[in-house]
């Protein structure tokens, strides 16, 4: 995410002076149209913000906290996660499938949910307006896989070169292994 170009060019002016409708059509062009939320959009919008007060104000208070229908909050809603690694079991465990079953950034085949790339992109800004967003949310929850988001973060931390350095049955995403 880092060596991505500004959002927006300076010279586009203050985009806070255009009505919320404006800005509220700019933001679900931002999304894109993938059913998923991706680290992508997200962060994003989160540029967005910090163009102006007024830009962050209007998506902040009208709306993401608006009690109005919009595809972030459709978007946000569907986001898969777990309070914590009991839950994430019981869940999974409901559904046939065993935690840890899918490869960290390709559960599935939609491609990685929105917490993993924001914790593989190591995007503290990201992850803490989730948490903003969505209350309760703290290390120790699980992405839809059952990994906690601490294991992702560890993960994303040893890189490939941890991936190559550790024995495959000491790289496991345990925890329990990690002393967490």
């Amino acid at each position: 995410m880092s060596d991505q170009k500004p959002l927006l060019d300076p010279a586009m002016g203050d985009l806070g002076k255009f009505p919320a409708e404006i800005i509220f059509k700019i933001l679900d062009n931002l999304l894109g149209s993938s059913p998923r939320l991706t680290h992508e959009n997200f962060h994003s919008i989160k540029q967005l913000m910090k163009t102006s007060k007024a830009v962050e104000e209007c998506i902040k208070f009208e709306w993401v906290s608006s009690t109005a229908p919009n595809s972030l909050k459709q978007r946000m809603n569907a986001v898969v996660w777990y309070s914590n690694s009991d839950v994430a079991k019981a869940a999974l465990g409901l559904q046939g499938l065993e935690p840890d079953a899918f490869p960290i950034l390709d559960p599935h085949t939609l491609g990685p949910d929105l917490i993993t790339e924001i914790l593989h992109d190591d995007c503290h800004d990201c992850f803490e307006w989730f948490a903003e967003i969505v209350p309760g949310t703290h290390m120790e929850c699980c992405n839809e896989c059952g990994r906690t988001f601490k294991s992702l973060s560890i993960d994303a931390k040893l890189g490939k070169f941890g991936q190559q350095a550790l024995p495959t049955d000491l790289y496991d995403y345990n925890d329990s292994y990690f002393g967490f």
